[in-house]
């Protein structure tokens, strides 16, 4: 009961910590688009992709091996500490050095990426804060550091993009939110080094860290596949379209993965000896994480001709037909990505790795393959990757858990039924009806496609409607009694 609790007000506080971030940084993502051009937002996250391939490598998969060591000690966390600084100094040094041979084919690129070198660094003093709030499923701390010092370095980035410093305002938001957020954790959280390094006790952790590091860099690298060949093949303008296209679609999901996505794996590491919880808290999890993607994406995807006009500005007109293949294709991505944490904290930190390579190796070989077909044909492929192994992971789970494929896709079939009714009713409105006005028709097709959603929920009698509304209902009456 205890552990239900602490699910509870994790789940609760992920929640504030991560719709909080997000708004606040599509607010600011918003703005931004306003001020700066696309060819920006792609020289930027060219040099995000080495930075944050570095980043993981700082990490080392020891953060998760200490969630899902539940012995760990004092020595244990300093050695990771200390291991991540060391690390940390040495790729920020190499990165920053050799920026120009790493991106030899654009000046202002290179220089961009030595510069957010300096975030390797920076973020190696915080993680291990983040690692033992997560593990002790307590988001409350986070949240508060996460949503301060994106307002901050947000509000930092929009004044260098209004005073003309371009690309270099992006840069900026990102190195204040890196020195805001290690601070910060310093500040807040009690937790201090002792001067220990053990060399044995990184050795303990290492088999479970270091398949943790190969599953986390194949998955950064090909989830980031089509941004390193766009903007090797193609323009910056050209990058930084499919890259707003991205980024919009990533949105729900990443929200909704990071309230959930957080809390995940710390759970199932406490219980996973036991098969059967393990399923009930699979299943609730994966009807959350359906009945909040689905209709994000899909009606997000019916009213993207609008919406990126309204938030965005024409100039991001070429976006929406990618947005609209993303939408369709990561639809399930989120219910696979649970399934490789549920393996991973079972200890099958192997099989993970293994179907993650195989599904990397294959979307490596399409693109291969099709590139000369342009990114449409790309995207379209990636997404029927994606429901195969959807499939994949879930035969797994079935034979490591024993939550069958057919009770996984009954339990979320209500949910496709009432989204693809939401999409129906959209299509109907716009076909049927002559709405001059593109605000006024995105405010109607958003509302049909809301209202018919919930309704179809209700009249189905799906629980997590109802879980969620007595959530909301529970929250509002604590908050009524302390004021």
């Amino acid at each position: 009961m205890e552990l239900r609790k602490k699910t509870y007000n994790a789940v609760l506080w992920s929640f504030i910590d991560r719709s909080g971030d997000q708004l606040l940084r599509f607010v600011v993502g918003v703005i931004l688009a306003r001020l700066l051009l696309p060819e920006h937002f792609g020289i930027i996250g060219m040099a995000y992709i080495v930075t944050e391939i570095a980043r993981i490598f700082v990490q080392s998969g020891f953060g998760m091996a200490l969630i899902n060591n539940s012995k760990c000690n004092s020595t244990d966390e300093s050695s990771v500490f200390f291991f991540n600084i060391i690390i940390g100094a040495l790729l920020t040094l190499f990165v920053f050095i050799l920026s120009p041979f790493i991106i030899y084919h654009c000046q202002e690129l290179a220089l961009v990426l030595r510069y957010l070198s300096f975030n390797i660094l920076i973020g190696s003093f915080g993680t291990i804060q983040t690692v033992l709030l997560t593990k002790s499923i307590n988001f409350k701390q986070q949240t508060k550091v996460s949503v301060l010092t994106t307002l901050v370095s947000g509000l930092f980035g929009v004044i260098l993009a209004y005073l003309g410093f371009g690309v270099w305002s992006l840069v900026g938001q990102a190195l204040l939110r890196s020195i805001s957020y290690t601070t910060l954790m310093w500040l807040t959280y009690e937790w201090r080094p002792i001067l220990k390094f053990s060399i044995s006790s990184l050795s303990s952790m290492f088999k479970f860290g270091s398949m943790i590091l190969l599953n986390s860099l194949f998955k950064l690298i090909f989830q980031n596949i089509y941004t390193i060949l766009i903007g090797i093949y193609y323009s910056p303008a050209m990058l930084g379209i499919y890259t707003r296209a991205k980024q919009t679609q990533q949105l729900p999901v990443d929200t909704i993965w990071a309230i959930l996505g957080r809390v995940i794996f710390p759970v199932i590491s406490k219980i996973k000896n036991d098969n059967e919880r393990i399923v009930s808290a699979i299943k609730d999890i994966s009807n959350n994480i359906a009945f909040f993607v689905f209709p994000f994406l899909i009606i997000g995807m019916m009213v993207s001709d609008e919406l990126f006009i309204i938030v965005f500005g024409s100039a991001w007109k070429p976006s929406i037909i990618y947005f609209k293949i993303l939408c369709i294709g990561s639809i399930f991505y989120p219910l696979e990505y649970l399934k490789n944490n549920v393996l991973m904290a079972k200890g099958k930190t192997d099989v993970a790795f293994k179907i993650n390579l195989i599904r990397n190796m294959l979307i490596l070989i399409t693109i291969l393959i099709i590139n000369k077909y342009g990114i449409k044909m790309m995207l379209i492929f990636n997404a029927l990757i994606s429901y195969l192994f959807f499939i994949v992971s879930s035969l797994f789970i079935k034979k490591y858990i024993g939550y069958t494929l057919y009770k996984q896709i009954k339990d979320v079939l209500p949910f496709v039924l009432c989204t693809l009714l939401a999409a129906l009713n959209i299509f109907l409105i716009q076909k049927f009806t002559q709405i001059n006005s593109i605000f006024f028709l995105f405010i109607v097709k958003l509302a049909i496609g809301l209202v018919s959603y919930l309704m179809a929920c209700y009249f189905l009698k799906i629980k997590t409607l109802f879980d969620n509304l007595s959530l909301l209902f529970n929250l509002f009456k604590r908050q009524r009694l302390t004021i």
